[in-house]
């Protein structure tokens, strides 16, 4: 039952403090999904007050699977059905999500945003001449821009339809997450510890968020599809 905060000022001298507004409910927090949906039954997210421990529960609808293209046994099934349903990619088109298709910077920050829950960015300025503000990525690339997650390829261009290595994905993914530490165990072969991508390749790694494309190799230079990102952005989006 959280306190709330007001301010008061003085009348004379302008002086301003703040203070406490005595509770008057539940505080609860952002919710634990603690059932995951599927295609055949309802998932669950339970909300618990952060003072008194009550809890209560809400239901995630059944996932729906639009897309011809994907299917049961690929392993990405169910980090693009989570994707689809929950507004972070709806697709090539109305009934393919192109897995194997090479994802643009445009797309992966996109992806990011609404991963994120497509927060409001307050500024959108960017010194990026290649993005212009009626683009479906532009406030994407702002918020991505200003939170520290890519810095653009050169100080004036953000160049959105190159294509993504992995390297590039995970590296987003470990600045979106807060440049978290690792601890320090590299197994791939092919990550040299001195790289811009290493610390986000390991932390990835730690964290499964890839396991690489064979047991000691992660690939960094290799282009990354549309399945892959969703993946990796399944697996780390409540880290």
């Amino acid at each position: 039952m959280c306190q709330g905060i007001a301010e008061r000022t003085c009348s004379r001298c302008g002086l301003a403090e703040e203070y406490a507004i005595a509770a008057t409910g539940h505080c609860y927090d952002s919710g634990v999904v603690t059932k995951e949906p599927t295609e055949t039954a309802m998932g669950r997210i339970t909300y618990t007050c952060e003072d008194c421990g009550d809890t209560y529960n809400e239901s995630i609808p059944k996932l729906i699977n639009p897309f011809v293209d994907v299917a049961s046994e690929n392993y990405y099934y169910k980090s693009v059905l989570w994707a689809a349903n929950a507004g972070v990619t709806a697709g090539v088109d109305a009934s393919h999500f192109a897995p194997n298709k090479s994802c643009t910077r445009a797309e992966v920050v996109t992806f990011l945003w609404r991963a994120a829950g497509r927060p409001e960015v307050s500024d959108k300025t960017v010194p990026f001449t290649d993005v212009e503000s009626d683009r479906y990525y532009a406030e994407a690339v702002a918020w991505a821009y200003h939170s520290g997650i890519t810095a653009g390829e050169t100080e004036t261009l953000f160049v959105p339809d190159d294509v993504c290595t992995r390297a590039q994905v995970v590296s987003f993914l470990h600045r979106w997450k807060g440049r978290p530490a690792h601890g320090g165990y590299n197994p791939f072969t092919d990550i040299e510890p001195d790289r811009y991508y290493s610390d986000a390749v390991v932390w990835a790694s730690e964290n499964r968020v890839t396991s690489g494309v064979e047991e000691d190799l992660f690939a960094p230079e290799q282009l990354c599809d549309r399945g892959q990102i969703v993946s990796f952005l399944y697996r780390a989006r409540e880290l």
